[in-house]
């Protein structure tokens, strides 16, 4: 009997236990269904969340290339109605094929973007996983700040670039014009090239100075309403320049009081270089020279050659940029409210004589390297007219900002105090003070000075910043040279109403002048 009992005893724990282990079993197959359920459930939501990222982008892509594709239509509208009246059938189709141009580039863009959206797709099926949604947030935030930039700064950049504004037409009337003359070189006794020139239906042969003839070609590309009054004061001015035995060559520093007396302010101003008898410039404009490669194609110079000419000018201009900087501002700002018609003039005064410094030193340097002076404008005006007229306006801009760092800064300005001093710009553009109606409407009475317009207002809004802040433009170069300021969304609101700003004034107070 005790030996059946212990028998059942241990039948009795061999069953309990195997229960056991199956209830145990049963349990952890419940959990593992659990966590594929879950694992389920996370895979439904990433891909739902992937569908709706890629619904949004298409739905972005698609508006933003409709409001794209509608203001460039508006833009070629506008074109054909403001100028069907005054350029040719061929300026119209190459108006016309900038434009497709244009539209093609932002197609490209467009596509870049559905590459990015096709990435997207391709990640739902590759990466099915926990990191999926720290991925595809990432990849969001990233393709939205692309787009933002790619259409909305080509859209706010096309806008501006196809306002009415003949300038970038003007070179196909420059190029008709000259065609339509007949150039033939001679000697002359004081060795300036002269140009016989006979003009379309006239019988006239005239002996023009060749600088002259750019001066009216480079008047022509930017004002060609009045091209027959401009070719009038360039022929009155050579012919008084032929009757002196010696024209003279200093240059006359007065208010031009009418377009002529103006021409011949210019005409006049031949380069002469001064012979310099500080040390440390003599080295200087050696290591400038011997850092230059002179590239000829034929009888033209390369543009590289030229570029570094433009660019190494800098480097001699610096010192005389400075003392004419600080001289002036000290002269004009002591005048500024007593004197008010004196100040307007020595602001032009004072970006005239920036520009003249920069071609004397430009003239040195070619003088050096044993390049003309009519070489070195017969070679910019060709490449000009094969095109490459907007990477010129853009070295020119770049030099005028270059020599600007020059000047050093004296005091430290702090971020705040940048975005005070800028929205204190916006304020006085929109309220138009009477130093910039008076000035912008002089400038625009001589077609000759309208170009000098926005270099005056910047001038004056320096005045008005260093009088109420005591702030100079380079300790505010100084700070902005920091990039990462501009990564704060209150500073790009603030730069681009002060963009927005000036393009208004200018609009508003040059009307069709400008």
């Amino acid at each position: 009997m005790n030996e059946e009992r212990e028998f059942q005893k241990k039948v009795q724990v061999a069953v309990d236990s195997y229960l056991g282990k199956r209830d145990k079993q049963s349990q952890m197959v419940e959990q593992i269904q659990n966590v594929l359920e879950r694992e389920q459930l996370i895979d439904q939501v990433q891909k739902l969340i992937v569908e709706l990222i890629t619904k949004l982008t298409e739905r972005f892509i698609s508006n933003m290339k409709k409001q794209v594709e509608n203001e460039i239509l508006k833009l070629r509208e506008t074109i054909r109605s403001t100028h069907q009246r005054t350029y040719s059938a061929v300026d119209k189709e190459k108006v016309e094929d900038q434009v497709q141009r244009t539209l093609n580039k932002h197609d490209v863009q467009i596509n870049m973007l559905l590459e990015h959206q096709a990435q997207l797709k391709q990640m739902r099926l590759e990466v099915p996983s926990n990191e999926m949604k720290e991925r595809v947030g990432k990849q969001y935030q990233k393709g939205l700040r692309s787009i933002k930039i790619r259409i909305g700064g080509t859209t706010k950049i096309l806008l501006k670039k196809f306002q009415l504004n003949n300038k970038p037409l003007c070179k196909y009337q420059m190029i008709q014009l000259q065609r339509q003359r007949k150039l033939k070189y001679h000697k002359h006794n004081n060795k300036q090239p002269l140009v016989q020139i006979r003009r379309k239906g006239e019988n006239q042969l005239l002996k023009i100075n060749k600088f002259s003839i750019k001066l009216f070609q480079l008047w022509v590309l930017h004002y060609p309403k009045n091209k027959e009054k401009l070719w009038y004061l360039v022929v009155q001015d050579q012919q008084h320049q032929q009757e002196k035995s010696k024209p003279t060559e200093e240059q006359v520093h007065t208010k031009a009081e009418s377009p002529r007396e103006y021409a011949k302010q210019i005409s006049q101003n031949s380069y002469q270089p001064k012979v310099s008898t500080n040390q440390g410039y003599d080295q200087l404009f050696q290591q400038v020279v011997k850092s230059i490669q002179v590239e000829r194609q034929g009888q033209l110079i390369q543009i590289s050659t030229i570029t570094q000419i433009l660019e190494k000018s800098l480097d001699l201009a610096k010192d005389e940029y400075s003392q004419i900087t600080i001289e002036n501002r000290k002269k004009r700002r002591a005048i500024r409210k007593s004197e008010n018609a004196q100040y307007q003039q020595m602001v032009l005064d004072y970006n005239e004589q920036v520009e003249n410094l920069l071609e004397k030193k430009q003239m040195e340097i070619c003088d050096f390297l044993q390049i003309k002076e009519t070489e070195f404008q017969d070679s910019v005006m060709s490449l000009m007219e094969r095109g490459f007229y907007q990477q010129f306006f853009m070295i020119q801009a770049s030099i005028r900002q270059k020599i600007k760092d020059s000047l050093p800064s004296t005091k430290e300005i702090t971020f705040d105090m940048l975005k005070k001093i800028i929205n204190f710009q916006i304020q006085v553009l929109k309220q138009q003070p009477q130093e910039l109606k008076q000035i912008i409407q002089n400038l625009s009475v001589n077609q000759e000075t309208q170009q000098l317009i926005p270099l005056a207002i910047n001038t004056i809004l320096g005045d008005l910043v260093y009088e109420k802040f005591q702030i100079e433009e380079e300790d505010m170069m100084k700070i902005l040279q920091n990039q990462a300021y501009f990564a704060d969304v209150q500073m790009q609101q603030a730069m681009a109403q002060l963009e927005e700003a000036m393009y208004m004034l200018m609009a508003s107070m040059g009307g069709d002048q400008m």
